[in-house]
């Protein structure tokens, strides 16, 4: 419609303008002689009268032009006013597959991890600086497969707390370690205490043979014959794995009597 009009209006102004050249032409005159370079006065004011009225005109084609320009402008911006404003609404309705899409990654993210599995033996044999650990794996359903293509589980795969163990046979947690008592040894005092194998005797024998030896128990020394033993015969195993004496000796003994 805006084209129409200004067609309608550009053509009607170059009519005018035809006819206001015409109109520039001097009018001739019925009485006067030709060869006259003066108009009467009659004449003079007709020829300027249509001259006021072919810019009159002209005038107010110009005034229409403007007119069209401007109500098309109004137009067109009141058109993509509401073309926003359209777009603006269909953003607002409800949209059933961003509503899926929603309920989806809700529903997908809560059932992405199996079950977590039980907690695992504390790290630490005995105190209190221990921890332990419980691990669970992604176990997504069918109707999430193709969710998980394009997201991650939140959360972690595996879970920490601290633990920690009491001493054993008695022994008490001093400081994050333990105070072991009497005949048990150790970290967490799990060992009894024992006594290891004393050292042999050169040209003589230990009575009992073992590798170790409990608390109280006793070895007993002898020499072989033509030699004689220098020291005690026995030793007894301590609370503190230790023996409670050293070791004898045995000594060659000597053919020749002595002099008195």
């Amino acid at each position: 419609m805006k084209t129409s009009l200004l067609l309608f209006g550009f053509v009607f102004l170059l009519q005018g303008s035809a006819g206001a050249a015409d109109d520039h032409r001097s009018p001739k005159s019925t009485e006067a002689d030709e060869s006259s370079p003066f108009l009467r006065k009659e004449e003079a004011n007709a020829f300027l009268g249509k001259r006021r009225e072919k810019r009159s005109l002209f005038g107010s084609l110009i005034a229409l032009f403007a007119a069209l320009s401007s109500t098309g402008n109004t137009v067109a911006g009141t058109v993509l006013s509401r073309k926003e404003q359209s777009r603006e609404e269909s953003r607002d309705e409800w949209q059933p597959s961003r509503y899926r899409r929603e309920v989806s990654h809700r529903r997908c993210s809560d059932t992405c991890w199996g079950p977590w599995s039980d907690w695992s033996s504390c790290n630490v044999q005995c105190g209190s600086s221990g921890f332990q650990s419980s691990q669970r794996k992604v176990q997504i359903p069918t109707q999430c497969s193709d969710w998980a293509l394009s997201n991650e589980c939140s959360g972690n795969a595996t879970r920490v707390q601290p633990c920690g163990r009491s001493c054993f046979n008695g022994g008490t947690l001093q400081e994050r370690r333990c105070a072991c008592p009497p005949r048990y040894t150790g970290v967490c005092c799990q060992t009894l205490t024992k006594c290891t194998f004393p050292d042999p005797i050169f040209n003589g024998h230990v009575q009992p043979l073992a590798s170790t030896y409990n608390i109280g128990e006793r070895v007993h020394f002898s020499c072989k014959p033509g030699f004689g033993l220098k020291g005690r015969r026995s030793k007894t195993c301590q609370s503190n794995g230790e023996w409670d004496s050293a070791n004898p000796t045995c000594k060659r003994l000597s053919l020749i009597p002595e002099r008195g």
